[in-house]
């Protein structure tokens, strides 16, 4: 028999008492009468066998049972196989059935006394583990480093091995190695009469290791008795939901910059206390702490507007509708809008509580030059709102942005917006005479769609077709007007703006020979010339040395946003001009958040501590992205090559794996530079200079390395 290590729904523990014997059944209980185990038991099910049986708690109450065993597979396989795995919590005990219909496999069942939860590597068949412990007298599961990685195996939302002890956890320790913690984890469940799930109710507290990097969906949800959490510096990311509805928890620390996911703390009405240490913590997603008390003590201090770290992840008020109220005016210093944090709630009270959400009443946002990005969704759904002002820094008005705003009349445009998202004003009724700003590039799919919206107090019913709204009377001719840098429109960008059941005229106003006369006659609009297009179609933000048609204009733009590079002067960026290795590691550095190194003297001669790049000399150290030139140097003004700085971006990526070898002939299989190119041209970070050329020892120019950047950053 060849072994086959078969990972189920749930886990195999291995902890069995020595030597035990193995019973065989060739037909295995029933579901209405299932053979009792007992811990330190093993039990065999032959292949094409149903088997029924029950684990049922010792006397001091423990529930000490764990999984799934081996399965043995012969050589070849030559059926097919059908593995089915059920369970139920019944009172006073927990039944599994395991059902084999191939004829060439045996299961087996071990029952322990605490076990090793596992999970797959990509060897074949071999299996590592985390080790899990529980302590009745103290109610604290201890979860510790096995042989393994450190990673924790997902078992399904309801099938991990303590979950028959959750009414009994009340401390949980994840020990020194663990590296997350696994979907589902440890959430818990309102209660059910029918028990059909586990809940966590007991459990008070939670001690994570320093390894800890992520944890998952839906781990800790609806836990009643956790009050405080503690999060690890190294941990990356808590993802959705992850933390939601513990309706008692009241503090919470980040010692590091995490990236907090969808949902992950909404709901946690007591939260009203949230130390986050990192000034580098500003990836907030969708509602991260929506209807949390802190969140709303942010928003009080700041009229209306809750910052963290320069980032608004939320806005709280309650307005009467009076004159000047609904008006957020967003402090200025704020970088970043974040994904839904403004987003409306079509279940509250027009005209809302305190306390609740901004929608329905917000009519007015005042958008500051500070905010170079917008999130996704970040105004969608707020029914009232009628007038946006875009500041001078964005350059993107992303997916879904002011979705659903019906009343939205005025939106006055930044002087850089370059690209309108997908579905970025859908549903809304923008003026009849629409001007899209000179700086757009590109307009997304169906970004002004408007079409049969049912609500709106414009809106006025077809008496033939009482159910249908139809278009407002006062917009049945509508202009827009596109400048001579767009250059993109994307499918159905404004399909409802002319057939319905109302005729409407559409006129597109550009100038001759450009994209806008193009767009005009595919739609079949009618057309207004302004002229012949201007000889100089406009430069990027400012600069006059990059143009908005330039392979390399998208990743200045993004280079501008995320403060990577400020140009050579207020009005060039020098994009032909060679990338020294200063500019290049502090670029790297400025992308990876500008972290603190943990080196206090630079170890090179020629790099002082008041240069503007030795901080970012010193994190390259640490991160072994360089070594220097030798002999104590660094060589900050020397022409940094593409070979080096492809290398230095994929040390600073922390050498990710990529295929062997490349097609350029320059780059032979043995150089330092080698891995890094075959890495880059994998993930499109580079096309090279041709097919068969990449140029590993050319000078890197200032365009290449912001488009390096760009491509493998954003």
């Amino acid at each position: 028999m060849k072994r086959l290590k078969f990972l189920s729904l749930l886990l195999t523990a291995v902890l069995i008492l020595s030597l035990l014997p193995t019973v065989s059944f060739a037909a295995s209980g029933t579901e209405s009468d299932p053979i009792p185990l007992k811990v330190g038991e093993t039990v065999t099910i032959p292949a094409g066998t149903d088997a029924y049986f029950s684990f049922t708690p010792p006397e001091d109450g423990v529930y000490t049972l764990k999984g799934l065993g081996t399965v043995y597979a012969s050589d070849p396989i030559e059926s097919d196989v059908n593995f089915v795995y059920e369970s139920g919590f019944f009172h006073g005990g927990f039944t599994y059935r395991f059902k084999m219909n191939g004829s060439v496999f045996d299961e087996t069942v071990e029952v322990l006394d605490g076990g090793r939860l596992y999970t797959e590597t990509t060897t074949f068949g071999r299996q590592e583990y985390l080790i899990w412990d529980f302590d009745p007298d103290t109610g604290t599961l201890t979860i510790d480093k096995g042989v393994g990685d450190g990673e924790m195996v997902y078992c399904g939302e309801d099938l991990y091995p303590w979950d028959p002890l959750e009414a009994q956890i009340k401390h949980l320790v994840i020990g020194e190695g663990v590296t997350n913690v696994a979907d589902y984890a440890f959430s818990g469940a309102l209660v059910s009469t029918s028990n059909a799930r586990p809940e966590y109710g007991a459990l008070e507290d939670v001690s994570f290791p320093s390894t800890l990097k992520s944890i998952g969906k839906n781990c800790f949800r609806h836990l009643p008795a956790l009050k405080t959490v503690s999060f690890p510096a190294a941990l990356e990311s808590i993802d959705w939901e992850s933390f939601a509805y513990c309706q008692n928890l009241e503090s919470v620390t980040f010692e590091g910059p995490t990236a907090v996911g969808v949902c992950a703390f909404s709901g946690c009405s007591a939260l009203a206390d949230v130390t986050i240490k990192d000034p580098n913590m500003t990836e907030f997603d969708e509602h991260s702490f929506r209807d949390t008390a802190w969140v709303r003590s942010l928003a009080a201090e700041n009229k209306g507007a809750a910052v963290v770290n320069n980032v608004l992840i939320g806005a709280y008020a309650a307005y009467d509708k009076k004159e000047g109220d609904g008006i957020l005016v967003i402090p200025d210093g704020v970088k970043k809008i974040a994904p839904y944090a403004l987003n409306g709630t079509t279940t509250d009270p027009a005209g809302g509580e305190e306390g609740t959400q901004v929608d329905w009443y917000l009519v007015e946002v005042v958008i500051p030059d500070s905010v170079t990005e917008i999130g996704k969704n970040a105004f969608a759904h707020c029914h009232n709102l009628e007038r946006v002002t875009i500041g001078n820094g964005v350059t993107t008005i992303p997916h879904e942005c002011f979705w659903d705003d019906y009343e939205l009349r005025t939106v006055n445009f930044g002087k850089k917006v370059r690209v309108i998202g997908d579905y970025a004003f859908h549903d809304t009724w923008l003026p009849g005479d629409l001007v899209i700003p000179d700086s757009v590039v590109s307009i997304g799919k169906q970004a002004f769609h408007n079409d049969e919206i049912s609500l709106g107090a414009s809106w006025v019913e077809d008496d033939l077709f009482p159910n249908k709204t139809i278009r407002p009377k006062d917009l049945e001719d509508r202009h827009i007007t596109m400048g001579p840098n767009l250059k993109e429109i994307g499918r159905n960008a404004f399909e409802g703006w002319k057939d319905g059941w109302e005729p409407t005229t559409v006129t597109i106003r550009g100038y001759e020979g450009t994209y806008a006369q193009q767009y005009a006659k595919e739609q079949n609009f009618l057309f207004e010339s302004m002229g012949a297009a201007p000889s100089d179609p406009g430069t990027t933000d400012g600069f006059k040395d990059v143009p908005a048609d330039a392979y390399y204009a998208d990743a200045v733009n993004w280079a501008l946003e995320k403060g990577i590079t400020t140009g050579t002067s207020a009005t060039t960026f020098s994009p032909n001009d060679v990338c020294t290795r200063a500019q290049i590691v502090t670029f790297l550095w400025r992308a990876a958040g500008e972290p603190k190194s943990s080196s206090t003297g630079v170890p090179f001669n020629d790099v002082k501590s008041g240069d503007y790049f030795s901080k970012a000399v010193l994190w390259a150290v640490d991160k072994d992205i360089t070594t220097g030139t030798g002999n104590g140097t660094f060589s900050p003004n020397a022409a940094c090559s593409r070979g080096q700085c492809v290398t230095f971006l994929w040390r600073a990526k922390d050498k990710p794996e990529a295929g062997s070898g490349t097609a350029f002939k320059d780059v032979p299989v043995d150089e330092y530079f080698t891995d890094a190119v075959a890495w880059a041209v994998e993930n499109g970070v580079t096309t090279g200079l041709s097919t068969t050329s990449f140029g590993p020892n050319a000078s890197c120019t200032r365009a290449q390395i912001v488009t390096f950047l760009y491509r493998a950053y954003h």
